[in-house]
């Protein structure tokens, strides 16, 4: 099949700075592999609306299937893309992934014009709706979707296994949907972590070691499932020297949820990309962050560490399910910047816990502490997280529909009253 991939727009002017989409990335390799002509089509780098280019796109290449998605605040470009594919041809499957489908999959026919969603990881799925549809059979009989069937009804199949070994999966396109127009983009300013480069020249690349998270953080919603598994770092070290050798990439992103929960592993990794001698960064919880952990990141390259920590108050990281403390974090802060290590975290207000009492320790705590530049910010209540589904079971989600199309949401869900979160 001619299938086309599509990165949504997610920057308002020409040559602003956007996250490379590592997910879609990663799909077109798949669909690829599987025999399938691909093409893409990134929107960040091209002019005129998203229903005219993606029309064009389809008419020009008689493409069979268009391949996109992303998380729910992407919906309005995502939803735009399957209406230009659908004017490109009556013909097309149009196939949805990401949150914007996998958060609440059995709204997603009504938030876009779609044939299919897929729900969860996309790589090992693409290939089956694709030889279904080329055979003219059905697709209930494929686990981890969601469809609407010959009756009009739409259904979700069984849930899907997750892939286990990471290593099996094909290291993404990037060139196909425009990594090299968007690499010489980059500025030291685009990003926290960009302004650590050295030569203000910043050529960062995102991957990945592991996917899903350990930890079921109540305001978090994980769009690959909930079973977190490590990639082999072997199979990492390889794609990252390619990207080295192709790219000629000084910085990495490490886009895990949670970046290595077991020490040996984690030093392992400082011990590997040390003598590649580029600048990274990661998620860490402030569990593994002793003096060996920091000593080791800050001496292989590692300039920023982003933390959760989300609240200062015991209470409310209890009920967030956090499994972490204040003293835990303020010692794993400190040393951090001890080492000179730039942090990235928020102090996000508004848990079901929270109250004045909760949120005046959070802002006395952030007052004397500046130095970490810690950032603050409300608590969002997005689809898939377990605050909204509290919230649809508790009646402040009336219609889920209208809550997607409108993120993101102010959702009061703490308890303080709505005047004094303004």
């Amino acid at each position: 099949m001619r299938v086309l991939v599509v990165v949504p727009r997610f920057i308002k002017r020409s040559g602003d700075f956007y996250q490379f989409p590592l997910g879609l990335a990663y799909i077109a390799a798949a669909s690829k592999k599987m025999g399938d002509t691909v093409y893409g089509l990134n929107l960040n780098h091209s002019f005129g609306t998203e229903e005219d280019l993606v029309a064009e796109k389809v008419r020009d290449l008689s493409i069979d299937a268009c391949l996109t998605g992303g998380l729910s605040p992407f919906l309005p470009s995502i939803r735009k893309i399957f209406v230009g594919a659908r004017r490109g041809s009556k013909e097309i499957v149009n196939i949805a992934g990401g949150g914007v489908v996998s958060s609440d999959p059995m709204i997603s026919f009504d938030l876009m014009d779609i044939d299919v969603g897929v729900i969860g990881e996309g790589e090992a799925v693409i290939g089956e709706i694709l030889n279904a549809y080329k055979r003219g059979i059905d697709w209930a009989g494929i686990p981890g979707i969601v469809y609407r069937n010959r009756k009009g009804e739409v259904v979700q199949t069984a849930q899907r296994k997750p892939i286990m070994d990471l290593s099996l999966i094909p290291w993404p396109e990037y060139d196909l949907l425009g990594f090299r127009e968007h690499l010489p983009l980059q500025r030291p300013l685009d990003h926290h972590f960009f302004q650590n480069q050295p030569d203000n020249n910043p050529r960062a690349i995102y991957m990945i070691t592991s996917r899903s998270c350990p930890f079921m953080c109540t305001f978090c919603f994980h769009p690959v499932g909930k079973v977190y598994r490590e990639r082999p770092l072997d199979d990492f070290f390889d794609e990252l020297k390619h990207y080295i050798d192709k790219y000629k990439i000084n910085m990495v992103g490490i886009l895990d949820e949670l970046f290595c929960l077991r020490k040996d592993r984690l030093l392992e990794f400082c011990e590997r990309i040390k003598p590649l001698n580029i600048q990274w960064m990661a998620q860490l919880h402030v569990k593994i962050a002793d003096d060996h952990v920091l000593d080791a990141m800050s001496e292989s390259g590692c300039s920023y560490i982003s933390y959760g920590i989300e609240s200062m108050s015991e209470t409310v990281l209890q009920s967030m399910q956090k499994k972490s403390k204040p003293k835990q974090i303020m010692s794993a802060l400190q040393r951090t910047h001890d080492r000179k290590i730039g942090i990235q975290g928020n102090l996000i207000f508004g848990d079901t816990a929270e109250n004045l009492e909760t949120a005046n320790a959070s802002m006395s705590w952030w007052a004397h502490n500046r130095n970490y530049q810690v950032y603050l910010s409300r608590i969002r209540v997005f689809p898939g997280s377990p605050l909204y589904i509290g919230a649809v079971q508790d009646g402040l989600v009336a219609d889920r529909l209208n809550f997607a199309e409108n993120l993101p949401e102010s959702l009061n869900i703490s308890n303080m009253n709505q005047i004094l979160l303004r």
